[in-house]
């Protein structure tokens, strides 16, 4: 259950990367795209939360070697989007962008 909703938190974060990415292609206004930046904060923080209650739950589950590789997965992705905000939120929108397409594009991108 709580890999499940770690999931969800994953496909989240992809879909407010998204939302930024088309605001970003579209050349939207400082404000909204910092808006943006802010809703994908929220869900890489979310995301981070559940990946951590994840590995608590993985713990104390018969099964814990079937859900290492999920759970390590969904925690670089985490990193990943952690790393995009921290270098990203205060480039040039062409950076911005091109970044976050690299992002999006990874394997694990859902």
């Amino acid at each position: 259950m709580r890999l499940a909703e770690a999931k969800r938190a994953e496909s989240s974060a992809v879909q407010a990367g998204r939302k930024l990415r088309d605001h970003l292609n579209r050349g939207l206004s400082g404000e909204i795209i910092q808006a943006d930046f802010d809703r994908l904060e929220l869900a890489v923080s979310d995301l981070d939360r559940r990946v951590l209650t994840s590995r608590d739950a993985q713990a104390r589950c018969s099964a814990p070697a079937e859900l290492a590789g999920e759970i390590e997965r969904l925690r670089r992705r985490a990193d990943a989007w952690r790393d995009y905000l921290q270098t990203s939120r205060r480039a040039e929108p062409g950076a911005q962008s091109e970044q976050l397409e690299a992002l999006l594009r990874e394997p694990g991108a859902r």
